[in-house]
């Protein structure tokens, strides 16, 4: 029982993997390519109802599974203090 645990141990320890080609479905996706980049975001955000204040950021859009999503990371200042944001976006594929 030990040698066949130690045989398929060093067996899947050296196993290959192979890279999949499965390109996005989503017919759409060249769209929001358009969005891939570093941008400089001014924003009026509310701090309280009818009080608001002008910020400055930058928001870097970068794109991910096979140009099937979109990762936003956004830095920027709220309230006079420094904040950090990351969101995916993924699109419906046509499976």
């Amino acid at each position: 029982m030990k040698l066949l645990l130690s045989i398929f141990l060093t067996l899947s320890l050296n196993g290959f993997s192979q890279s999949i080609n499965c390109p996005c479905q989503y017919t759409g996706n060249q769209m929001l390519a358009k969005l891939i980049g570093t941008w400089k975001v001014e924003a009026k955000d509310r701090t309280s109802p009818g009080n608001y204040e002008n910020n400055v950021g930058v928001s870097v859009i970068s794109t991910g599974l096979k140009g099937c999503s979109i990762k936003e990371s956004y830095q920027g200042i709220f309230r006079e203090k420094l904040y950090a944001v990351e969101t995916s976006f993924y699109m419906k594929d046509s499976m």
